[in-house]
C-alpha cells in the first residue's frame, strides 16, 4: 500500500471547499438566486456585468457551469493521483529490485567457498641438539599444513604462496620463486582439505637459533627473532567470484607447535579480487 499523499489530501480539501463555497454563493447572493435583480441595476453597470452574466442566466445554468469547473478540477486531481501512483509504483519496483540483489548477494555469500589454513604441524621441529651439530649438518626445518574449505561450494585454487622465515618479520611478505605455486586444483566443500608441506630455504645458523631462543622472553628494545610460516591463497568459486586469504603462524620451540597470529599485511581476507 502506498503512503498517504499530503498533496492529494490538500487538493481534495480545496476542491471540496470550493464546491461548498460555490453552493453558498448560489443561495446567498441575490444576483444568482433572482434573475430580475438585473433589471434594477444601473444600465452602464449592467452592460459591464453582462459581459460575464446576463439576466437570462438561470440557477440551473449557474449550477451547470460550476459543475463543469468541478469536473475539470476533479480531472486535474485524477491526473495528480495517477502521476503519484506511477511514482510510488516505480519506487516499489526499485525497492523490489534492490531486495532481489541483496538476496542474491547473501545467497552467494553463504554458498561461496571459505578457505582456511590450519593444522600447521612441524614434521622436522627444532631440537636442542642442533646446537651441537655443525651448521652444514643442521636439518632443514619442515612442516605440513592443511588448506580446508569450510564453505558449501568447491574452491578452485589458482595460486598459493608459502614462506618460512627465521628472523625478524618484514613489513610485507616476501617469497622465494620456489614458494609461489600456480596451478588449478579443487578443494571439495564442507570440510574438504588439501595437505601441503613447506620447509625453510635459508641456512639455519647457531647464531639464528640462539636469537630465536632468546626471543622467547620479551626484552624491551630487542627485535624478536622467530620462525614464521606465512602465505596467501587465491581461489575461485563455481560462480566466478575470486577471493584471497592471507595467514601467518609463529613457531613456539618449547611446545614444538605453531600459533596463529593476526598481523596487518599478513592476515587478511579479500573478496571479489580482480584477475591478476
Amino acid at each position: 500500500m502506498f503512503q498517504r499523499n499530503r498533496f492529494a489530501d490538500v487538493a481534495v480539501g480545496l476542491i471540496f471547499g470550493l464546491g461548498i463555497a460555490l453552493l453558498v454563493l448560489v443561495w446567498a447572493v441575490p444576483e444568482f438566486r433572482d434573475p430580475t435583480y438585473w433589471k434594477v441595476a444601473d444600465q452602464s453597470k449592467g452592460q459591464l456585468i453582462g459581459i460575464i452574466s446576463t439576466e437570462k442566466d438561470t440557477l440551473a445554468q449557474w449550477i451547470a457551469a460550476f459543475a463543469a469547473i468541478a469536473s475539470v478540477a476533479a480531472s486535474v486531481l485524477a491526473i495528480v493521483l495517477v502521476a503519484r501512483t506511477f511514482v510510488e509504483t516505480r519506487k516499489a519496483t526499485n525497492a523490489a529490485v534492490r531486495s532481489s540483489e541483496i538476496a542474491e548477494q547473501m545467497l552467494l555469500g553463504v554458498e561461496r567457498p571459505h578457505l582456511f589454513v590450519d593444522n600447521v604441524i612441524p614434521t622436522v621441529p627444532v631440537e636442542d641438539k642442533w646446537f651441537d651439530l655443525p651448521e652444514n649438518k643442521i636439518p632443514l626445518f619442515e612442516l605440513r599444513f592443511d588448506t580446508i574449505n569450510f564453505g558449501r561450494t568447491p574452491a578452485i585454487v589458482s595460486e598459493m604462496k608459502t614462506g618460512i622465515l627465521l628472523g625478524p618479520l618484514p613489513a610485507v611478505p616476501r617469497f622465494f620463486p620456489g614458494e609461489v605455486h600456480q596451478s588449478e586444483w579443487v578443494i571439495s566443500p564442507d570440510g574438504g582439505r588439501r595437505t601441503g608441506i613447506a620447509f625453510i630455504r635459508e641456512i639455519v645458523t647457531h647464531a639464528k637459533l640462539n636469537e630465536m631462543w632468546i626471543s622467547q622472553t620479551y626484552i624491551e628494545g630487542r627485535e624478536p627473532h622467530h620462525i614464521w610460516f606465512y602465505g596467501t591463497v587465491l581461489y575461485e568459486s563455481v560462480n566466478g567470484s575470486k577471493d584471497e586469504i592471507g595467514f601467518i603462524y609463529r613457531y613456539l620451540p618449547h611446545g614444538k607447535s605453531f600459533h596463529l597470529e593476526n598481523i596487518p599485511g599478513y592476515t587478511f581476507r579479500r573478496r571479489d579480487v580482480r584477475q591478476r
